[in-house]
C-alpha cells in the first residue's frame, strides 16, 4: 500500500534549523511515527510503501529523507532488524567496503571523518536506528544487484555491509 507520511498523521515533522538560526524551507526531521496506524495496516496484511514526506504542526509539509524515516520508524516498530538497500555496495571508505561494522567502530569512523555526502548520512541514520532501543542490526545493501537482499540475509559473508550493537 502506497503512503505518504502525511496520510493518517503517519509522519509529524517539524522545520531543520541550521547553524545560522535559518532553516531549508521544505526540509525537516520526524519528531512522531503513528506506529498504530502501521501496526494496523501490517496487522491486516499490508505492506506499506511509505514516502518520506512529513506533516508539520504549522501544517507545512517537510522532505524528511528515506534514511531518517526507515531509521525512525524501525525504532517506532520496536524492529530488530533494518535493511537498507542503497545505490553502493554498503557503508564505503572511498572505495573500501565494509562487511561488519560494530557501532562503535562506525561512530570511531564517523568522528574521524571517514565518509562524506550520503554516506555520512547513511552512516548517522544507521546509528540512529541502533541507538532507538530495539534494533540490534543494520544491514546496508546494493539494491542494483540482482539477488543482493537474499545474498546478505541467507548467507554466511553476505554481500554489504552488517552493522551490529
Amino acid at each position: 500500500m502506497g503512503l505518504s507520511g502525511k496520510d493518517g498523521a503517519l509522519l509529524r515533522a517539524r522545520r531543520i534549523p541550521m547553524e545560522d538560526g535559518r532553516s531549508k524551507e521544505h526540509v525537516g526531521e520526524v519528531t512522531r511515527v503513528n506506529h498504530e496506524f502501521l501496526e494496523m495496516l501490517l496487522g491486516q496484511g499490508y505492506v506499506p510503501i511509505i514516502s518520506p514526506v512529513g506533516l508539520g504542526e504549522d501544517g507545512q509539509t517537510y522532505d524528511l529523507g528515506s534514511d531518517a524515516v526507515a531509521a525512525e520508524i524501525a525504532c517506532a516498530l520496536k524492529a530488530h532488524k533494518l535493511i537498507y538497500l542503497h545505490d553502493a555496495p554498503g557503508i564505503l571508505r572511498g572505495e573500501e567496503l565494509f562487511n561488519e561494522l560494530t557501532v562503535s567502530e562506525l561512530e570511531a569512523h564517523l568522528a574521524a571523518g571517514a565518509f562524506t555526502g550520503s554516506m555520512q548520512t547513511r552512516a548517522r541514520m544507521t546509528l540512529k536506528a541502533l541507538g532507538g532501543g530495539s534494533v540490534e542490526r543494520v544491514h546496508v545493501i546494493d539494491g542494483r544487484v540482482p539477488h543482493s537482499l537474499i545474498a546478505e540475509l541467507f548467507t554466511n559473508k553476505g554481500v554489504g555491509t552488517l552493522v551490529t550493537r
